[in-house]
C-alpha cells in the first residue's frame, strides 16, 4: 500500500511560521524537534535559534546530534545546563515527573531565548502525543510553549514521511530517543547512578546491533522492549550472551525481554491509576 503525503499540513505549518519575525526550537536532537527546526530554517526571512538543554537524562548522542543538526542547518545554537537530580521531587520520580522536569528545562530555554532576543519557544510535540499522559505538555503550556507540528496536524507518521525532503534530515538516526528518566516505573528514585546502568545498557545493545531498545529500571531487573525488527537478533545464542553479560557488568543482576514490542507511554501505565 502507497502511502500519500499529507502536503496539506507542511503548507499550513510553513504558512503558520511564516508570519512569525522568529523563533526558538527547544531542540532535544530527536526526529521531532529536529524536523521543526529544519522547517524553521527553510522559511524566508524568519530568525531561528535552537536551544537545547543539556542533562543527564540525555541518550547517549543526542547532544551532538543537535549540535550538528544546527550546524548543518545553518542556525545559531544554545546549550543550557539542567540538573535535574537536584530537585527532590524529580528524584521522588511522581506520576506527574515530567511536569516538574519539564516546567525546569522551559524555563531554562526561555530565559536562553529571550536573552537573545527571541520571545517565542516551541517544542517538537506532534499530533499523535495527544493520545498519551504526557504532563510535560502541561507544563510547556502553562509556560506560552507553542507547539507548530501538533498545531499543524502532524504525526510521526507524517514526518517519517517528509523527513528525506531535507537534507539534514536524510538517513536519520533511527535509535534517537525520549529522555532516560522515561525507564523507570512511577515511584522508582531516579539516581546518577541507575540513569547510567540504563544508558550503558541501551549504548552497550547498539553497539550489538539493536536500532530501538529501551532498559526498563525494576530494582536491579533490565526489562527490555525492543523494536518489531530488533527481535530476530535474539535467535543469535552469541548475542543473548554478551546482552546478559552486559546487563550484569552494567549492575543489573538480571535481563528479561517484554514480549509486547516498544511503544511510547509504557511505563505512565504502571502506576494502575485510570485516566
Amino acid at each position: 500500500m502507497t502511502c500519500t503525503k499529507p502536503d496539506g499540513k507542511l503548507v499550513l505549518l510553513r504558512d503558520r511560521l511564516s508570519t512569525m519575525d522568529g523563533i526558538a526550537v527547544a531542540l532535544s536532537g530527536g526526529l521531532d524537534s529536529s524536523f521543526l527546526a529544519a522547517v524553521c530554517a527553510g522559511i524566508p526571512g524568519l530568525r531561528v535559534l535552537a536551544v537545547t538543554a543539556d542533562s543527564c537524562l540525555l541518550p547517549t548522542g543526542e547532544l551532538d546530534a543537535a549540535r550538528s543538526l544546527a550546524g548543518s542547518l545553518g542556525i545559531r545554537h544554545e546549550v543550557v545546563r539542567h540538573d535535574p537530580l537536584s530537585d527532590p521531587i524529580f528524584v521522588s520520580n511522581p506520576i506527574d515527573r515530567c511536569f516538574f522536569c519539564k516546567e525546569a528545562v522551559f524555563g531554562l530555554c526561555l530565559a536562553a531565548a529571550r536573552e537573545q532576543g527571541f520571545f517565542v519557544l516551541a517544542d517538537g510535540t506532534v499530533s499523535d502525543d495527544d493520545g498519551d499522559f504526557r504532563p510535560g505538555r502541561a507544563a510547556a503550556q502553562a509556560l506560552g510553549v507553542i507547539s507548530p507540528l501538533a498545531d499543524a496536524g502532524l504525526s510521526k507518521s507524517d514526518i517519517s514521511l517528509f523527513r528525506e525532503e531535507f537534507p539534514a534530515l536524510r538517513g536519520w538516526r533511527a535509535r534517537s530517543g525520549a529522555c532516560l528518566a522515561t525507564r523507570f516505573p512511577p515511584g522508582a528514585a531516579i539516581t546518577g547512578e541507575r540513569l547510567d546502568m540504563v544508558r550503558h545498557l541501551e549504548d552497550a545493545m547498539a553497539g550489538l546491533g539493536f536500532s530501538c531498545v529501551r532498559a526498563r529500571y525494576f530494582d536491579g531487573l533490565a526489562k527490555l522492549e525492543l523494536g518489531p525488527d530488533d527481535t530476530v537478533l535474539l535467535r543469535d545464542p552469541a548475542i543473548v550472551e554478551k546482552i546478559v553479560r552486559a546487563a550484569r557488568e552494567t549492575g543489573f543482576h538480571s535481563v528479561a525481554v517484554d514480549l509486547e514490542p516498544y511503544r511510547t507511554g509504557r511505563m505512565t501505565e504502571l502506576d494502575g491509576s485510570n485516566r
